[in-house]
């Protein structure tokens, strides 16, 4: 999901296609970052897919805009894209106590509620009993971005240091992001 597009457009070094529902965003993106990939609107992307084309498919910030049984459709449509040892990466927030605790004080102290904003609050026991494993022959799931963010406002490098370091003490079992992989 391309968004602005600046994943594709800042970090991709493949050949890319970025897909979203905003006709605003896909404009967008196009109009930036055109000469890095190209952009569809979901509607548009319909007409042209193919199946079994895709070596990497990311899916970032959606899973927690629609309901288990629309994961598994999705999913489903994803996979049917995906060559045959693809893979699919997706992020989400990991609702465990320090993300409940950050969207409340960002309900608070923001200009969007998202309370209302995200119907499925996923963590890891959660997605754990989706039963991805059952679809998929590799299903990987870990955290990232954990309190070491909060000192990039000091250093980036800082926080990167900070965040590394946490990780890798609790083998990236605590972050505020889910990553899950799925491989075929």
């Amino acid at each position: 999901m391309p968004g602005p597009g600046s994943l594709i457009g800042k970090y991709s070094k493949s050949k890319s296609i970025g897909i979203d529902i905003s006709e605003t965003q896909i404009q967008y993106a196009n109009s930036v970052y055109g000469n890095a990939g190209k952009f569809y609107s979901l509607e548009q992307f319909e007409t042209i897919y193919e199946n079994n084309k895709y070596d990497v498919i990311t899916v970032i910030g959606l899973l927690e805009f629609i309901t288990n049984e629309e994961i598994h459709n999705l999913i489903n449509k994803l996979k049917r894209l995906l060559k045959k040892d693809g893979k699919i990466i997706m992020t989400t927030p990991n609702y465990n106590l320090s993300m409940r605790l950050l969207e409340k004080l960002l309900n608070r102290l923001g200009k969007v509620n998202y309370k209302n904003q995200h119907i499925n609050r996923l963590n890891n026991k959660k997605i754990q009993k989706l039963n991805f494993d059952k679809i998929f022959s590799s299903v990987e799931l870990y955290n990232g971005v954990n309190i070491g963010v909060f000192f990039s406002f000091i250093s980036i490098n800082l926080g990167r240091k900070i965040n590394n370091f946490i990780s890798k003490i609790f083998n990236r079992r605590f972050g505020l992001i889910t990553f899950l992989v799925l491989s075929n």
